[in-house]
C-alpha cells in the first residue's frame, strides 16, 4: 500500500460489513479486498461512532502479515459477518496471494 494513501482512494470490494452494537449505535467492522493492492489486498476497516473522524481506521495487509497484526484478523472477520474468509485463508496458506483472493471472490459470489 502506498504510504499515507487513504482507504477511500483504494478500489475496494466489500466482502463483509456488520454493525456490532444495538441500534442506534454505530460500530461497524468491515472486510474488503483491495483490488489495486496486489501485495496487500486484505483490508480490515472499523468505523466507530459514525465514521473515521469519530473513531476507527483501516489497514491493508499481505497474507504473510495477518498473524503478526495485533488486530486479531479472524475475530475481525467474524465481526464483519464473513468469518468464512478465515477458513479460506487458513486452508490455502501455501497458495499464492492471488489464488487466495480469487477463492474468496468465488465464494463471496455464491452467497
Amino acid at each position: 500500500m502506498v504510504p499515507n494513501r487513504p482507504v477511500s482512494d483504494l478500489k475496494l470490494i466489500t466482502i463483509g460489513s456488520k454493525n456490532n452494537v444495538p441500534q442506534p449505535g454505530h460500530h461497524y467492522y468491515m472486510f474488503h479486498l483491495a483490488s489495486d493492492q496486489a501485495d496487500k489486498p486484505f483490508c480490515f476497516e472499523e468505523s466507530v461512532g459514525g465514521g473515521h473522524t469519530a473513531g476507527g481506521g483501516a489497514i491493508c495487509l499481505a497474507l504473510h502479515e495477518l498473524d503478526a497484526w495485533p488486530g486479531e484478523w479472524r475475530d475481525h472477520l467474524t465481526k464483519a459477518g464473513c468469518g468464512w474468509v478465515a477458513d479460506v485463508i487458513d486452508s490455502r496458506r501455501d497458495d499464492d496471494t492471488q489464488s487466495v483472493v480469487d477463492e474468496i471472490l468465488k465464494r463471496h459470489g455464491s452467497f
